[in-house]
């Protein structure tokens, strides 16, 4: 009988090096794919791939097969010994299966429990498994009930009762550790995505300066403008960080980023 299947790794399970190494990046998720649903014993398949998780979703007659088959997949795309990658590994089956991916839609299972992020990047994997004709009724019914659960979950509860990112989160401890931020001059390297929630989560916070830090310099001055601060090229990077006194690192890499705070 069919159910279904989740086997992945996230940010509590694997290091990130082991989570780098086996991240899909979006223009590959089509072919990924289409290798998946030759495996026998997978009918139907979705990649979630973020900096902080790679998971696969399937519906299968064959649960425990199929798991198998899909540590392999995993392992054999990127060069590693089955044995050394299913120590990470966790696997799900039938109700223990939509239940994680409940709470992944919920950000329940985040990093940072709340954050908003999660939600777009399932949405997105799942527009590509669409596009990519890979999932069916199983996995459609799935996520149509995760992403209705997500929405339920900010809208019912106090999950949603503030705007919550690693951005906010960042700033937090940054008020933790100094108490009054307001003298205080944060160096932020990067102007992503991540940057702009870092920017956003400073307003109100009364911090002295921002000065933003990119390889891209227009970059970094078009943050500047819209959210206010400075904007300085990457070549003044170690003469900005002296003269700081905190930096945010928020570094995009294939599938997410890395976020530091120092």
């Amino acid at each position: 009988m069919k159910d279904y299947l989740v086997v992945g790794i996230n940010h509590k399970t694997a290091p990130i090096a082991l989570r780098e190494s086996l991240a899909f990046p979006e223009n590959s998720l089509p072919d990924a794919l289409s290798r998946l649903l030759r495996i026998n014993a997978v009918d139907e398949a979705l990649i979630l791939s973020t900096c902080n998780r790679v998971e696969i979703y399937a519906a299968s007659d064959e649960t425990g097969t199929a798991a198998g088959e899909i540590s392999e997949f995993l392992s054999n795309g990127r060069g590693l010994k089955r044995g050394d990658l299913e120590r990470y590994l966790y696997t799900f089956h039938a109700l223990d299966a939509v239940r994680h991916g409940f709470r992944v839609a919920s950000s329940l299972d985040s990093m940072v429990i709340g954050e908003t992020q999660i939600v777009s990047q399932v949405k997105r994997a799942y527009d590509v498994a669409l596009s990519s004709k890979s999932t069916g009724p199983f996995l459609n019914r799935l996520l149509n009930r995760a992403l209705n659960v997500s929405k339920r979950v900010r809208t019912e509860t106090l999950l949603g009762a503030g705007k919550v990112s690693v951005g906010s989160v960042a700033i937090d401890l940054a008020l933790k550790i100094f108490g009054d931020l307001e003298k205080k001059r944060i160096c932020l390297v990067g102007a992503g995505k991540v940057a702009e929630l870092v920017l956003g989560a400073v307003a109100g916070r009364g911090v002295g300066e921002v000065v933003t830090v990119n390889r891209t310099f227009e970059n970094a001055l078009r943050l500047a403008e819209e959210y206010g601060g400075t904007a300085r090229p990457i070549e003044t990077l170690f003469s900005t960080l002296l003269a700081s006194d905190m930096a945010i690192l928020s570094v995009e890499v294939p599938n997410g980023f890395i976020l530091s705070v120092g």
